[in-house]
């Protein structure tokens, strides 16, 4: 067991088995093909040598057989076999040879003598006697070739005469046996070669390679992101500014940026905790406005980069003596020894100002509905449409030390406040009207202001929409979320029941989905995280059941279209199941059940998924298309709606919509709704960009 000491730190170095290093097996790979190219051109270079060995005898035999070649001739000439007899025994002296068989030139075999190949390619053998005997089956280091060369009769003056052909044999053992030597000096100096290339390579990559890695590895297995404080640069000891140096360069970065990030992610946590916090006490602070605002702004300046001279503006409208304006007053904002800040309440010069009509058109001068800066005073103005709630003024901040964490704190807390004024607005008006007769009248205007003023745009969907209350208010409602990257979330539910009660739970829902939204975005600008179809209604389900239950519950669909790839997962919580239509005309339910919403205080909610395609449609609808009844009692029903569907293949979104309209009116005629009334029409347009496989 080695040790490696640096600074502080200090690492425990076993000495690992080499074939578990990273080295070694970089190493054995480069081996491998450096032992393949050797073995290769070993191989080469001795079948080089072979095959040169064997020419240079050819080149031999044919040079004896030319000394040779006059005396057989005049011997097959004069027929005399006596003298060839002993003219191919002398051939036979000579190494290079082991047999030889002369013929004349018709064919006949005049003499055969040594070791040769008959008529059926067996190996043969004649002695001195003449005779024949088999020889074993040939093997590669002494297997027979034939050399054959014609035999001329020269006669001076005239052209040579061919009287017979020499069949010469020798052996690849001769060859071998000249070539040995050769072959295990080759293969000697490849084997030493190799096992020296083999240690120096070994000992280098164990010194350049396996301990840096070592030490990166050990040093990535003991980094513990809750004690990143007590965390020491590495050093892996490598000379100049090589992938190593880059590596441990790179890590030491990481690490540094991860003590950063978890000190960013605990203030980011820290200020998740107290917009969710603030957000619950506005939403239980009742119809009480001044409580709504300084609970907001209370959390506002415990975030933003107070000075001790930081002083808060609040302006809301008031009404008193027949008259309507805005009250607004001061209150200094107080440091604390913990680096916080804390709004002292205090109310310095309360002040009523009937005649001032907009405090905005103040500080600007044109009213916007974005947060501003100037100098060092922040202005949050809180918005019902073009209509000014309430307006804070943040005086005497340190604005260079303001960034975007704060200031998206900041926005996300003033669109909660602007709901609950909102809200409170909505009650009021609702308490109102109430007392004047006219609940119906004003709960339609709220819950018409509830919808959607536009439709998602984008490049692959169209969509088209439709909505007719039984009554002056309903319990439908749909919405869509598109702040997150290439996320399109499409919703719609249904309180059981029509009517201004059930406007109120849709107004209720409508009201956390835009907040949910808000948190969710904060979440997704923090941590990248997009919220998944089930996480919202897993939300949304605590607002319905802490204003519904147990009278009245929601049927409620969330999906989220990936708008690059296509793909659609969604949660249904108890809603009717959409329909979609694929262009080759098949018509399928997206099958997913849960309970409604309200029913139970805390429920996991399942999710499924669809892949969409260019061509398809799909249709979102609330029970009241399918459940109202005609004059005599019937109901339209799905399957008459499937069959409208199924018919509109080739048409648009909106014409879709118009069609399904058209049929049902015809249905019901002139018979009033008795539920509402809610339609979704999507089309795919063109291809998604990034379409799964």
């Amino acid at each position: 067991m080695g040790k490696h000491l640096k600074g502080n730190q200090s690492y425990s170095l076993p000495y690992t088995s080499i074939k578990d290093s990273i080295a070694t097996r970089l190493l054995t790979v480069v081996f491998s093909i450096y032992f393949i190219v050797t073995l290769s051109v070993t191989l080469t270079h001795m079948a080089a040598e072979y095959y040169d060995t064997k020419q240079t005898i050819i080149q031999d035999i044919q040079t004896f057989f030319l000394t040779f070649e006059p005396g057989l001739a005049q011997f097959i000439w004069n027929v005399d076999t006596v003298g060839l007899k002993a003219a191919t025994n002398g051939m036979l002296q000579i190494p290079l040879i082991v047999g030889l068989q002369i013929e004349d030139d018709l064919g006949e075999i005049l003499s055969s003598s040594g070791t040769l190949l008959n008529k059926e390619g067996k190996i043969v053998n004649y002695d001195s006697d003449g005779e024949i005997m088999l020889v074993p089956p040939k093997h590669l280091y002494n297997n027979l070739f034939e050399l054959s060369y014609p035999i001329f009769r020269r006669v001076e003056g005239k052209e040579p005469i061919e009287i017979g052909k020499a069949r010469i044999y020798s052996s690849t053992g001769i060859v071998f046996e000249k070539v040995r030597y050769g072959f295990a000096f080759i293969i000697v100096n490849s084997i030493i070669k190799t096992m020296a290339l083999w240690l120096i390579f070994l000992w280098v990559g164990r010194k350049l390679l396996t301990r840096p890695l070592y030490l990166l590895t050990r040093a990535t297995e003991e980094l513990n992101l809750d004690n990143l404080e007590h965390y020491k640069p590495i050093d892996v000891e490598t000379k100049g500014r090589n992938e190593l140096k880059i590596l441990e360069e790179a890590f030491n970065l990481t690490v540094s940026k991860l003590k950063a990030s978890k000190r960013e992610l605990e203030e980011a946590k820290q200020r998740v905790v107290l917009l969710l916090s603030t957000t619950q006490e506005m939403a239980f602070a009742g119809s009480v406005q001044f409580t709504v605002i300084e609970r907001a702004l209370t959390a506002m300046v415990e975030v933003l980069p107070c000075l001790s001279s930081t002083v808060c503006t609040m302006y809301y409208p008031e009404q008193g003596g027949g008259k309507s304006g805005y009250a607004w007053f001061r209150m200094p904002v107080m440091s604390g020894v913990d680096g916080h800040s804390s709004l002292q309440m205090n109310v310095q010069l309360t002040q009523h100002d009937f005649t001032l009509k907009d405090p905005w058109e103040l500080h600007q001068q044109e009213p916007s509905e974005e947060l501003a800066t100037r100098g060092n005073c922040l202005y949050i103005p809180c918005w019902s449409e073009k209509r000014l709630l309430c307006l804070l003024v943040i005086e005497n901040i340190d604005s260079s030390r303001l960034n975007k964490e704060e200031y998206d704190f900041v926005n996300v807390l003033t669109h909660s406040l602007s709901l609950s004024l909102r809200n409170i607005e909505y009650h009021t008006v609702i308490a109102d009207n109430v007392r004047m007769e006219s609940e119906l009248q004003t709960a339609a205007a709220v819950q018409q202001a509830l919808f959607p003023k536009t439709l998602p745009q984008g490049d692959n969907l169209e969509w088209a929409t439709y909505f007719e209350s039984a009554s002056e208010t309903g319990g439908d409602w749909f919405g869509f979320m598109t702040q997150f990257r290439n996320q399109l979330f499409v919703m719609i539910g249904d309180v059981t029941g029509h009517g201004t009660p059930a406007a109120l739970v849709t107004a209720t829902a409508c009201s956390a989905c835009k907040v949910m939204e808000e948190i969710f975005y904060l979440d997704y600008t923090i941590r990248h995280k997009i919220p998944s179809p089930a996480d919202c209604l897993y939300y949304l389900n605590t607002a319905v059941y802490e204003v519904g239950h147990p009278n009245y519950l929601m049927t409620f669909f969330v999906g989220q279209i990936d708008l690059e790839t296509g793909k659609m997962v969604f949660s249904n919580a108890a809603h009717n199941f959409p329909l979609l239509l694929r262009k080759d005309g098949k018509l399928k339910h997206l099958l997913n059940a849960n309970t409604r919403l309200g029913y139970r205080e805390v429920w996991e909610f399942s999710e499924s998924s669809v892949q969409l395609e260019e061509g398809d449609t799909l249709l979102f609808y609330t029970d009241g298309l399918i459940e109202n009844t005609n004059s005599a009692g019937e109901e339209w029903g799905e399957k008459r709606l499937k069959r409208v569907l199924k018919n509109s293949n080739d048409l648009s979104a909106t014409e879709v919509m118009e069609r399904i309209k058209e049929k049902a009116k015809e249905f019901y005629q002139s018979q009033p709704y008795e539920d509402d009334v809610t339609l979704l029409s999507c089309r795919v347009t063109k291809p998604f960009p990034k379409r799964n496989n």
